[in-house]
């Protein structure tokens, strides 16, 4: 059965250069197999940092919330990682843009940083595939998706 998913979403940012507000326009597409692996990389070094996220919300046990975390606990979690690993969140929109990861620290706010990680995740349909490797590996469920 055949889908049809955009491949390409469309973003504004605001740069600030000296006194002016300039609006930047990016097209962030959905990625190639190449480019798919630098972001892979990327948000790896990002979801590193998710059991001190869970350590700083109370949770006893990491190992074990971890294993039974749904892709849903981990969109919760999102904003919160973001703060944490700002050097990474960098990076990984770096990435997305195919910008400099200093121009992304010096003029992409975090806000927006979440933004463009939305829609690399809405156009890369990884929600979808997630659910269809999980599917590969044995037709478990995976909570929170349908």
């Amino acid at each position: 059965m055949a889908k049809s998913i955009g491949r390409i979403k469309k973003v504004k940012v605001d740069i600030i250069e000296g006194d002016e507000v300039v609006e930047k326009k990016y097209i962030i597409k959905k990625a190639g197999l190449g480019k798919y692996k630098k972001l892979t990389g990327a948000f790896a070094e990002l979801l590193g940092l998710v059991p001190q996220v869970l350590e700083e919300r109370g949770i006893e046990d990491t190992n074990e919330y971890l294993e039974n975390m749904s892709i849903v606990d981990m969109l919760d979690i999102f904003p919160e990682l973001f703060g944490y690993g700002v050097d990474q969140l960098a990076e990984v929109v770096a990435v997305i843009l195919d910008e400099d990861e200093e121009f992304v620290s010096e003029n992409i706010g975090l806000d927006e940083a979440v933004d463009i990680v939305e829609v690399a995740l809405e156009v890369n349909n990884l929600k979808g595939l997630a659910a269809k490797a999980k599917n590969l590996l044995g037709g478990a469920k995976i909570e929170g998706l349908s």
